[in-house]
């Protein structure tokens, strides 16, 4: 009894010394008494001490509280949200009317100007990237990072068309040039989150996978056949379930996640009708995977996500499968028993499991 005893205080103890390292490591990062407030929470996660999702987790909120990793505190203005507005709707709107201007006399500009101005685009955008990410001064200097991602995302897009105007001057293949286009985008996308972590980075490298998943797809599968159809959505669905996988990967995991669930559900409803059982099967995959994935995060977009799943690809892949009264029949029954367990579920007093 006095070993289970002392073995309960010991545990104690180092829980609450593991707390107090977490709390004083936050503290030192923001009194900036130290190095970065990354190098610290990284000491800890290679101690065991938290999870690598808790050290981004603090960092996050440390960054939302005014702190920055080298623990300085960021000034806060009320205009900062104002300012942070008006600088995306002016970066779209001078992307519009260039792409208007750029229009009306594109054919005029010839191959080299056209090439010109697409990088001066990528130029512009990237230099303000960087620009207003060390901008300490700035009246949104505490959101400087995110901005910097945008304006980064769209250098990233300005880049995949100039590097698209160069293939087509070079007569390059659609395979090629898609590959040209995925390694442009991955290279601005991994380079602005190495230094962000925000997600528009994440959406310019998921644009960079879809482009490379298109080449490899041009490279490999050719043909309209029912085989060849299937191996197209087979490969998109496996990229998605790829991505949904590795969101745990990120600083901010639901944006991948999300991307990567919309993914392989889209995938599974294009296989639900050229290969009806394979898209049913994968599709339940799918949304139960989903469902997990709200299961354990309590997140609505994910039960919405699912339940749009549900309501597409069975309803696809059974009508494909059997004659349209005989399939309505079918998920009528497997909604009336899904939606009594439910009910079940929900009368059972708490506490009680089934056996």
């Amino acid at each position: 009894m006095a070993e289970s005893w002392d073995g309960r205080v010991l545990g104690w103890q180092s829980r609450r010394r593991s707390v107090e390292e977490v709390v004083m490591s936050t503290e030192v990062a923001r009194s900036g008494s130290t190095g970065r407030a990354g190098e610290v929470l990284a000491g800890l996660v290679r101690d065991g001490i938290i999870s690598e999702q808790q050290s981004a987790q603090i960092l996050e909120a440390l960054d939302n509280a005014g702190v920055d990793e080298a623990g300085e505190a960021e000034p806060r203005h009320q205009d900062g949200t104002a300012a942070e507005i008006l600088s995306y709707l002016g970066a779209a709107v001078t992307v519009g009317a260039l792409t208007l201007v750029v229009g009306l006399s594109w054919s005029d500009l010839g191959e080299l100007g056209q090439i010109l101005i697409c990088a001066a685009i990528t130029v512009l955008f990237g230099g303000l990237s960087i620009l207003i990410s060390r901008w300490r001064g700035s009246v949104f200097a505490h959101r400087r990072q995110a901005v910097g991602s945008v304006l980064a995302a769209l250098a990233a897009v300005a880049a995949a068309m100039t590097v698209s105007q160069i293939a087509d001057v070079a007569a390059l293949s659609d395979g090629s040039t898609a590959i040209a286009v995925g390694l442009a985008l991955a290279a601005f996308g991994i380079a602005a989150y190495a230094v962000w972590r925000r997600p528009p980075s994440v959406l310019v490298m998921f644009a960079a996978g879809i482009s490379m998943v298109i080449a490899l797809l041009i490279f490999t599968v050719h043909g309209n056949a029912s085989t060849a159809e299937t191996l197209r959505g087979l490969t998109v669905f496996l990229y998605g379930a790829a991505w949904a996988v590795a969101g745990s990967r990120f600083r901010e995991p639901h944006l991948p996640r999300m991307l990567g669930a919309m993914t392989a559900l889209g995938a599974t409803e294009f296989l639900a009708l050229v290969n009806p059982w394979l898209g049913l099967i994968l599709g339940i995959l799918a949304v139960a995977g989903v469902f997990a994935r709200f299961w354990a995060d309590r997140r609505w977009w994910y039960a919405a996500l699912g339940v749009l799943g549900a309501l597409a690809v069975p309803a696809t892949a059974v009508g494909q499968l059997w004659s349209g009264l005989f399939a309505a029949i079918v998920l009528l029954g497997v909604g009336v028993l899904l939606v009594v367990a439910a009910l079940v579920l929900a009368g059972r007093p708490r506490g009680v499991r089934a056996d």
